[in-house]
């Protein structure tokens, strides 16, 4: 059940990197930070006694209680109206981070990067009342750190839990001066109603001002020269005056309580919690009696972690309290917070609502409850944030689809997710007002595009809100002005969508990339996507008999096969591994097959190889036209460049102006050999062992380079020769020289045989020859 309260009882550390330092530096030790703040026992904090003035803060009260640090590295502002209200929800420390040895190299001092810290980054954070800068590592050159800056090595959490704990001693201490001050103030405003309605319509207590607050957006406008007119009238102000006064105790009460939450005195603060809401209910204060409300059973949630068994070990506790305590079970907590739900809905604050609607589905989801129950907590929520700001619709959208999906509603995780991105395209459209950084503009897309499932296996949702979100993501990319990160959003989402668009639709994309790859400019560093299944099948073309470096002859695979005349058609015949030169020109077939619905065609298409595995290749690229739902065989060209193992990935290509690859898995298996049995080709018996993956079968060896020349014996048909005894011949061979290699010296033997009695001549020719064709008489004398 900690998602209840643990927001409200955190209180919210900044780290910010100060100085030049890597962001595995800084991330770790934000890591560290907190794993050393995640609970820091009050017993470890003990405040000078002099600085002690009120007991119930820096005294030793309870010393059971812990004090929870929350580090983040970012925040947003946008509801920063709500930090008075809500103390859990403002940056109460802000910790700056340096690394001496990895800011040697910046040309600012450290002195000057912490004078910057202190003067520009604490002073953005005004509801801060502590804040440090800490050194991991000291300067390189030995200079000294600034009086400022307090040496915590990276690693050394000793030093890091005592940091910790000299920051939780000071809040306490600034607690205490807090809670003096707000309980001196006569008058203490509620935050404004537009802050908590999200429709921007004047609610009732807007047109009232019932809440204490007098917004300048609900005062008409008027023309130049007319008097402006005024809703209230004095008697009326007097009247608002006196309630905001007779409210402000049970205010102020509600406030200290908070403090007291986050300063771990949980037993203080259920008593100023119920104080509270006794003055809450007096006033008819709907919003703050809510507020008050949810603090208090989220403080006895806490208290009941924190110390179990507390209702027995706590005499100070008042007597329902304590009985609540021994009752308390998940229905009765769940109950209890949809009541709060309601108080907060009858005070019109839906923003609030909604985030307390979000933790309780949260806490459903983890203890089993009814998937229903807490799925229509969550609907609830988001049709609540209609209209917020946008970083607040954003992150609560974002959450409601997380919630959807824990839950196991995958069409209204979809739903929540069109509506986030809804708010995406609203947010980068005015990139000039938000500041959305364009280095991330790419990441933004990517992280949408694998959010709706557009990149994953099985995609989410109904396919018709799938073709909606490709059209939402077109517009994103269309509103950050990059026409490359546009080109390559719409050919992610497009692979997975194509299927679902019509003929016209897919018309119009194919249109869309097209003018977007001519405006487009090639993304540094940008890795090719892999998406595409064009390729079907690679194969090698071997090269004549004539060619090969190594020839083999056939033989069987079979070992019952012992008889090299006997030739059976069943038996199945091989013929050794094709073996490689470098320099010398291969031949790839590519079985291509197009999945959409028009032509397309592929640009530059190569073949590629594993750079870790292969030797280097010079491919010859060309262009190839893929007809609708059609196929073509195409042979591709490469000359591997030295020696080794060459192993082919598959091929490379543009399209779209984008650049793809097509590859085959090593893991899948290759289709299983076929046997003749009665005159009919089946597969292979199931007994028969798998055939091996179809990356073994894309591999070869090259062997160096060698000259390779071609013989061929003029007026020999079958190779053979038969003379009779005391006959003359004369046999003209052609030799041509086929390699790329010249060849200079080159040594022709001719050898004759006759039977075992006779005598054999052989006669050598040496000469040496040019890379060009070559021609050879040899006379050849037999008995």
């Amino acid at each position: 059940m900690d998602h209840l309260y643990l927001d409200r009882c955190s209180v919210r550390v900044l780290a910010a990197p100060v100085g030049r330092i890597k962001r595995k530096t800084f991330h770790d030790a934000v890591n560290d930070l907190q794993v050393a703040a995640a609970a820091v026992p009050l017993s470890a904090l003990t405040p000078e006694a002099n600085l002690v003035q009120r007991a119930e803060f820096a005294g030793p009260t309870f010393p059971a209680g812990v004090l929870r640090l929350d580090v983040v590295t970012e925040h947003d502002d946008e509801n920063a109206i709500l930090d008075e209200f809500h103390a859990s929800r403002a940056v109460l420390v802000v910790v700056g981070i340096l690394h001496g040895e990895e800011h040697a190299g910046s040309d600012a001092s450290v002195a000057e990067c912490v004078a910057t810290f202190q003067n520009n980054i604490v002073p953005k954070f005004p509801g801060a009342l502590v804040h440090r800068c800490i050194a991991l590592a000291p300067p390189p050159d030995g200079g000294a750190l600034p009086d400022a800056v307090r040496l915590v090595p990276l690693g050394d959490h000793q030093e890091l839990v005592l940091l910790v704990h000299d920051m939780a001693t000071q809040l306490l201490v600034e607690f205490q001066d807090m809670a003096s001050a707000i309980e001196v103030r006569s008058v203490i405003h509620s935050p404004p109603p537009l802050a908590l309605a999200f429709d921007g319509v004047p609610t009732n207590a807007d047109l009232t001002l019932g809440n204490g607050s007098a917004p300048a957006t609900l005062m008409p406008a008027s023309p130049a020269g007319m008097p402006v007119f005024q809703p209230t009238s004095a008697s009326l102000l007097v009247t608002q005056e006196a309630r905001l006064k007779k409210r402000a105790p049970g205010r102020a009460a509600k406030l200290v309580a908070d403090l007291l939450f986050l300063a771990g005195k949980l037993p203080a603060a259920i008593d100023k919690y119920l104080e509270a809401m006794d003055a809450a209910k007096a006033t008819t204060d709907l919003l703050w009696l809510a507020s008050a409300l949810e603090g208090l059973y989220a403080a006895m949630l806490a208290l009941r972690e924190v110390l179990p068994g507390a209702a027995a070990k706590l005499d100070s506790l008042p007597p329902a309290v304590k009985e609540w305590l021994k009752v308390a079970d998940v229905v009765n907590v769940e109950a209890k917070f949809r009541d709060i739900i309601a108080h907060y809905d009858r005070a019109e604050a839906p923003l609030l609502s909604a985030e307390l609607g979000l933790r309780l589905a949260a806490m459903m989801a983890d203890l089993n409850r009814p998937s229903l129950d807490a799925a229509a907590l969550v609907t609830a929520a988001v049709a609540h944030v209609g209209a917020a700001g946008a970083r607040t619709q954003l992150a609560l959208y974002v959450r409601a689809a997380g919630q959807f999906a824990l839950l196991g509603f995958p069409r209204k995780q979809a739903l929540a997710l069109v509506l986030a991105v809804r708010v995406l395209v609203a947010i980068v459209t005015t990139a000039a007002v938000t500041h959305v950084a364009p280095s991330t503009q790419l990441q933004l897309m990517e992280k949408l595009a694998f959010l709706y499932g557009l990149l994953a296996q099985e995609p989410l949702g109904w396919d018709v809100l799938q073709t909606v979100v490709l059209d939402l993501c077109v517009q994103l990319a269309e509103a950050v002005d990059d026409a490359a990160s546009l080109t390559v959003l719409m050919v992610k989402c497009f692979q997975k969508l194509q299927r679902m668009l019509s003929v016209d639709g897919m018309l119009d994309m194919v249109a869309r990339l097209q003018r977007s790859a001519k405006a487009a400019h090639p993304l540094e560093g940008a890795k090719p996507m892999r998406q595409f299944a064009f390729l079907k099948k690679l194969e090698l073309v071997p090269p004549p008999p004539s060619l090969l470096p190594h020839k083999q002859p056939a033989q069987s695979t079979s070992a019952a096969a012992k008889d090299p005349f006997l030739y059976s058609a069943f038996t199945k015949k091989t013929s050794g591994p094709v073996h490689l030169a470098a320099g010398e020109p291969v031949t790839f077939r590519c079985h291509l097959v197009n999945p959409f619905s028009f032509t397309v065609q592929l640009e530059s298409m190569v073949l590629i190889v594993d750079p870790s595995k292969s030797v280097a290749i010079e491919p010859e690229p060309r262009t190839v036209t893929l007809p609708a739902h059609g196929g073509q065989r195409v042979d591709l060209r490469a000359t591997p460049t030295t020696a080794g193992t060459l192993h082919i990935l598959g091929c490379e290509f543009r399209i779209f102006g984008v650049v793809e690859q097509c590859t085959l898995a090593s893991g899948v298996p290759a289709a299983q050999p076929r046997i003749k049995q009665t005159a009919v080709e089946i597969l292979r018996s199931p007994s028969v062992p798998a055939a091996a993956e179809v990356g073994d079968k894309l591999e070869w060896t090259v062997v160096d380079a060698m000259p390779v020349v071609r013989v061929r014996a003029v007026g020999a048909a079958h190779k053979c020769l038969t003379l009779l005894e005391g006959q003359q011949t004369q046999l003209t061979l052609q030799l041509q020289n086929v390699g790329t290699l010249p060849v200079t010296a080159l040594d022709v033997r001719v050898r004759a045989r006759s039977l075992s009695d006779a005598d054999v001549y052989s006669h050598s020719v040496s000469k040496s020859y040019s890379a060009s064709s070559m021609w050879l008489r040899t006379l050849t004398k037999s008995k």
